[in-house]
């Protein structure tokens, strides 16, 4: 089973899955010595479905870092555990309701264990403040499980033109958007269904939306996602790695965002 939540170590391939990932501090959080409050987690279970998971925490929450770190690793085996619990039946085939259930009961369970630990420690809930955006796949297709900004694509390897996408949904200003900590957050939670025709996932925070979507941020920036995958399809796990990282804090990115970057690659092999 593959198991990475850590951005700086190297990510391994899976049986039926290549994938890498890297969470970076951005411009702005260097420049003030601030870590990185973006998080992100890959699962893999051992009939090849894979659930790939990126949070980005709340800049004005104290403790928002622990939000989507926790979000991520506890949202990731809860769902694996979920898949195990049906094993041979292939995602596809289970009822939309039954998806969300399982997201609903894994995010109840971090929201459950952080609050226990705000009160204890005399704090809110809302110090764990973070966004979600996620998926679940296997041969039989996927769906996208999404609160808040940041975005997730599922396409087509060969052809980007073909693609399903979960795009970033904010408040009513635009610097405003949803976490899973709110009191209202299952009103906010969005399921995006993909098919088996779709074998490269990528999710991202919004720190790489600006440059990773096409204007408008309704599609898969090309110039970006081809020669990203065609490099990433063939790297191995520390290459890869090393790549993304890289890619990230590129100083040319300075001028179009100071965010915290995430990005989950991964393309079903098998």
């Amino acid at each position: 089973m593959g198991d990475e939540s850590d951005a700086q170590a190297p990510v391994p391939r899976c049986p039926g899955w290549t994938w890498h990932a890297a969470s970076v501090p951005g411009f702005d959080h260097k420049s003030t010595s601030q870590p990185c409050q973006d998080a992100h987690a890959v699962r893999l279970d051992d009939d090849g479905c894979l659930v790939a998971l990126v949070s980005d925490g709340a800049g004005s929450a104290v403790r928002s870092a622990d939000g989507s770190k926790r979000l991520c690793e506890g949202l990731g085996e809860a769902l694996i555990a979920a898949r195990r619990a049906h094993a041979g039946t292939a995602l596809a085939a289970l009822d939309p309701d039954t998806l969300r259930g399982w997201v609903e009961h894994g995010i109840d369970a971090v929201r459950a264990a952080l609050q226990a630990e705000a009160e204890a420690g005399g704090r809110s809930l809302a110090d764990f403040h973070a966004t979600l955006v996620g998926a679940i796949a296997d041969g039989s297709g996927g769906a996208f499980f999404h609160i808040g900004d940041g975005a997730a694509i599922a396409a087509a390897s060969g052809d980007l033109g073909q693609f399903a996408i979960s795009t970033a949904a904010n408040g009513e200003y635009s610097n405003e958007t949803y976490f899973f900590t709110m009191d209202e957050w299952r009103s906010h939670l969005r399921l995006t269904p993909f098919g088996p025709q779709y074998d490269l996932l990528a999710l991202m925070s919004d720190g790489v939306t600006p440059f990773a979507l096409a204007k408008g941020g309704a599609a898969p920036f090309r110039p970006f996602f081809e020669p990203v995958s065609r490099f990433l399809q063939d790297a191995d796990a520390e290459t890869g790695h090393a790549a993304l990282v890289e890619l990230l804090e590129r100083d040319a990115l300075r001028t179009i965002t100071g965010d915290d970057k995430s990005l989950v690659w991964a393309r079903r092999t098998a």
